[in-house]
């Protein structure tokens, strides 16, 4: 028992290190890249083409976890970690602005998101001989730090300057790797299935024409993540329209992340209330009404009490779309799944920081978020009849 109750805690602390890290590295890219003298076209490019490594990166390390027999989730996992420990050293090393900081500032991005699919598959495979993990409370332990991270950060970046961040950025790196490293699994954190042989899923091509369904689901999610994301990208841009500033924008990022540790922590609680694909479709609304809210507001409080909303939108979804590729896609192919799945807020985010760069540079704030609306509502249409009954 207490064996256990080790490895939950460091799960929970590395879930809390990865989503801090989220934050410096995805949360507070404007401010980094504005900082070095990037436009807003400029830097939505830059995150546009870390989010494309991204999207295939992370399918391909998945389908590389769910076959390849000498390859498991800790091997990927600290490839990641390496990965963005080099590009950050370069930031670091790199003045000013070019080509080799923004493919340094890609690729951190890149391996950063990637990350995420794989810590989830993580805590299935901890979960395979008896309950050592609960996602859903680990998850929220994630939105706490994020909300202590990007609080920090806010503070730092405003008082001491953008050149900080880089330096934070591996301080948490290194704060990942340590709890990697104590999070040892038996066999040399080789992780297998049950019968202690890897498990054989099938082709990433094979799985899409097996699974028509939940990836049109996963379209519809990506739309919703466009406009998610074009505020997140850019929530800079819109907490200065109501006359806020980095700070400003750090305790916004702080509160909305904080709303999420309750809701999360008592998912469990719910989903023995309510089936999993209700809840799906109840966050799935929230995510438009928050986009709608946020484009109406005027001010910063109008800004918090629109993120009030987080609690129904993302706090929910997050666990909710784990449970569900679990219930509907065959365990063989978890990984992809979930690799899939998570990769639709990078697709998203592609569209969003490519077309979010452009519009912030040409139009009115509030002109480009109900254009978010719009998309978000498409999304959410598309989503509701692909939804399937929970098993």
């Amino acid at each position: 028992m207490e064996k256990k109750q080790s490895k939950s805690i460091i799960y929970s602390l590395l879930q809390g290190f990865f989503w801090m890290g989220l934050g410096a590295a995805v949360g507070y890219c404007a401010i980094f890249l504005q900082g070095r003298g990037y436009s807003n076209s400029q830097l939505g490019t830059v995150m546009a083409l870390g989010y494309i490594i991204s999207l295939l990166l992370s399918p391909s390390l998945a389908a590389l976890v769910d076959s390849a027999k000498r390859v498991t989730v800790f091997h990927v996992s600290w490839f990641l970690l390496i990965v963005q420990a080099l590009a950050v050293l370069c930031l670091i090393l790199i003045p000013g602005q070019g080509p080799a900081v923004s493919l340094m500032y890609m690729l951190y991005i890149a391996a950063c998101i990637s990350g995420n699919p794989m810590l989830t598959q993580l805590s299935f495979e901890l979960n395979r001989a008896g309950p050592v993990v609960n996602y859903a409370a680990a998850r929220g332990f994630g939105s706490v730090f994020y909300a202590l991270g990007v609080l920090l950060l806010g503070f730092l970046a405003d008082r001491v300057g953008t050149f900080i961040l880089p330096y934070v950025g591996m301080a948490i790196i290194l704060l990942q790797a340590a709890a990697l490293g104590a999070l040892n699994l038996p066999g040399g954190n080789q992780v297998l299935s049950p019968s202690g042989e890897k498990k054989s899923g099938v082709s990433l091509r094979r799985f899409v024409l097996e699974n028509r369904r939940f990836c049109l689901l996963l379209l519809g999610t990506a739309l919703i993540y466009f406009t998610h994301n074009l505020i997140n990208n850019f929530l800079i841009n819109v907490v200065r329209h109501v006359g806020g500033n980095t700070s400003s924008m750090g305790v916004l990022s702080c509160f909305m992340a904080a709303l999420e540790f309750p809701v999360m922590l008592l998912y469990d609680w719910a989903t023995r209330r309510f089936r999993c694909g209700s809840v799906l479709r109840f966050s799935l609304v929230f995510f438009t009404l928050k986009a709608l809210a946020i484009a109406l507001a005027g001010s910063m409080a109008g800004l918090y009490a629109a993120h009030l909303l987080q609690i129904f939108s993302f706090a929910l979804f997050t666990p909710a779309m784990v449970r569900y590729v679990n219930l509907h896609i065959a365990g063989a192919d978890s990984a992809k799944g979930q690799s899939l799945a998570y990769s639709m807020s990078p697709l998203g985010s592609i569209f969003a920081s490519f077309l979010g760069g452009i519009l912030f540079d040409h139009i009115s704030v509030p002109a480009v978020l109900f254009i978010g609306v719009a998309v978000s509502a498409a999304g959410l249409l598309l989503c509701q009849f692909c939804i399937e009954r929970d098993n």
